[in-house]
């Protein structure tokens, strides 16, 4: 008779889970890769702003030209989120090459996934929400959700619509990673 340990994971399993890992880490490096620095952000600000859909950044001129104090750069157009989802990509790697070491030396990692998967989920789910996070900052242009998640890429004008769909990938891939955090054994 055999018996089974449901704490542990089979090698088969381990090996599969850690596939499905690599893909989603590498599609994030990828992604948020392309995005860093600036490659789109300020593109898809400025059009939304354009066309009345946000705050337009190019009326932080007129507050520089006035001496006034420039509103706040909305979470959702700024360089913080970029970087910190550059940052949690390459930290996911980090955290894949640990498994994977932690996986070929065949040790119980059991308490040390755990917290590698809540730390991620965390900054997955952050991640996630900062991207469809709100522009306030203009009162006659309030956008609630990015107006690429609700008007569609269609909408953006030509040379931006790569672009669009590119955020529109971000968006989704955040949260897929941090469902794949939160349901990793």
């Amino acid at each position: 008779m055999r018996v089974t340990i449901p704490t542990r994971i089979r090698p088969p399993v381990l090996v599969m889970l850690l596939c499905l890992e690599s893909v989603v880490v590498l599609g994030a490096l990828a992604l948020f890769g392309i995005a860093y620095p600036d490659r789109f952000r300020s593109r898809l600000w400025r059009n939304g702003g354009e066309e009345g859909w946000c705050s337009n950044p190019r009326l932080r001129i007129y507050f520089y030209a006035n001496y006034e104090e420039p509103p706040e750069i909305p979470l959702i157009w700024s360089q913080r989120l970029t970087t910190s989802n550059a940052a949690t990509a390459v930290l996911s790697l980090a955290v894949l090459f640990a498994r994977i070491t932690i996986a070929a030396l065949r040790y119980d990692a059991r308490w040390t996934n755990t917290a590698y998967d809540a730390v991620l989920a965390g900054l997955w789910a952050w991640s996630a929400a900062a991207q469809g996070g709100a522009d306030l900052t203009d009162p006659e242009h309030l956008m609630p959700r990015p107006w690429y998640l609700m008007r569609g890429c269609e909408e953006a004008w030509r040379g931006n619509r790569a672009w669009c769909r590119i955020a529109k990938w971000e968006y989704g891939w955040a949260i897929m990673a941090a469902y794949v955090s939160v349901s990793a054994p």
